[in-house]
């Protein structure tokens, strides 16, 4: 069973006030789940105490939202839990989903972006739950040592696609699909909206803070 936890990540200045609002809503709607907001060196000791062998390829990421996207995945094999990106509005709980569920993941809402880049279905780390231990975040995390999905990239000069190809959704995705056939347990969940509406489960604002840092 998927532990009842939340991790949400923040690394870089002070967290911005129009992520609160946010915040408060996955408070709300999982008041009975223990919650964890990760804040920056935190983080980086997170991965020195339990990942010493990944500490040095954290640490040359150029980027915050680098870091940010591959310590989740961590966070996740350590612990277990749901992660949630910090501009998601959670409308109502939906644990009930995940009851019987040892991994799920979450279709990403701007598909026309990756359309555009020939992704046809692409998958988000903006939202994910697992158990502790689970194999497929296992194998995730050794791929992130070689940056295999990033070296594969063929369009190297769009940063957004760098920074999904690093450790973002295209990452995940690709994991994913070398793993499916392997890992059957993993569900896809498809309660995410772009817009928010009067069946919404979830809304990710996707603000992307983390661009003006790219």
């Amino acid at each position: 069973m998927i532990p009842k936890i939340i991790h949400q990540v923040w690394i870089g200045d002070e967290i911005p006030e129009d992520y609160q609002e946010s915040i408060e809503s996955v408070k709300k709607h999982f008041s009975e789940w223990e919650y964890k907001l990760w804040l920056n060196d935190e983080n980086r000791q997170f991965i020195k105490d339990n990942f010493k062998w990944f500490l040095d390829s954290y640490d040359k990421y150029e980027k915050d939202i680098n870091r940010a996207d591959a310590v989740r995945y961590f966070q996740l094999y350590k612990y277990g839990g749901m992660y949630v990106d910090m501009d998601i509005d959670v409308y109502e709980n939906f644990d009930h989903l995940l009851l019987n569920s040892s991994c799920c993941l979450f279709p990403f809402i701007h598909r026309d972006y990756f359309k555009v880049k020939g992704w046809e279905t692409i998958l988000s780390n903006c939202m994910m739950a697992s158990i502790p231990g689970h194999e497929f975040f296992e194998k995730i995390i050794l791929h992130l040592k070689s940056d295999i999905v990033y070296k594969m990239l063929n369009d190297k000069s769009d940063d957004l696609m760098e920074v999904f190809a690093k450790a973002g959704p295209i990452f995940l995705t690709r994991m994913y699909d070398m793993y499916r056939y392997i890992h059957t347990d993993i569900d896809i969940l498809p309660i995410i909206d772009a817009e928010p509406n009067e069946n919404t489960i979830v809304y990710h604002k996707s603000l992307c803070k983390w661009i003006k840092d790219k």
